[in-house]
């Protein structure tokens, strides 16, 4: 069976923590990155088709947005269509998730800090092997603190993930789609 956390894995760019910046971090924002942004492409399943040999995913996320606001607070939601294929054919999966978040960022020296004061991830799968259906709803809240390397550029920006056991970060890009 694929594990609940696989799923949840391709949508943690979104799930965040609950706690809020220290003063120091909160006096730390690039102007470069205030403004609304959507997902330019999928980081999460870019890695997996790196980094999870033997299995085949295709993944969407509808309604994505990252909103980083001059006074140092943010909103962000997306929400996230997934259908696996192993090699092998021995099964399948589709999962289906909302996300959303509201809090605190902060960056500097290539560091962004999100800090949610809320957040919020509901969604379900379904998994079929070997004539077996498994059927999971699930709810989450907290997740604990995220740090990613960035780097921001005029109306494009990207994050960093580092993947613990691997060499090869989860990238994310995002567009500007207004200031």
């Amino acid at each position: 069976m694929i594990p609940k956390n696989a799923w949840a894995g391709a949508a943690i760019m979104l799930a965040l923590a609950c706690s809020t910046p220290s003063a120091a971090e909160s006096e730390n924002r690039d102007s470069c990155l205030v403004g609304t942004w959507a997902p330019a492409n999928n980081g999460a399943a870019e890695w997996m088709a790196r980094n999870a040999p033997g299995m085949n995913a295709s993944s969407s996320i509808s309604e994505g947005t990252l909103t980083l606001r001059s006074d140092g607070s943010y909103s962000a939601s997306a929400d996230i269509f997934a259908t696996t294929f192993p090699d092998g054919a021995y099964g399948s999966g589709r999962s289906a998730m909302g996300a959303r978040a509201a809090g605190y960022w902060a960056a500097g020296e290539g560091r962004l800090v999100l800090a949610p004061s809320m957040e919020a991830l509901a969604g379900g799968y379904k998994v079929n092997i070997e004539g077996q259906t498994s059927v999971e709803i699930y709810e989450g809240g907290a997740s604990g603190l995220l740090s990613y390397g960035y780097s921001c550029s005029g109306e494009s920006f990207e994050t960093r993930m580092a993947i613990p056991g691997t060499a090869d970060p989860m990238v994310q890009i995002y567009r500007q789609t207004s200031p």
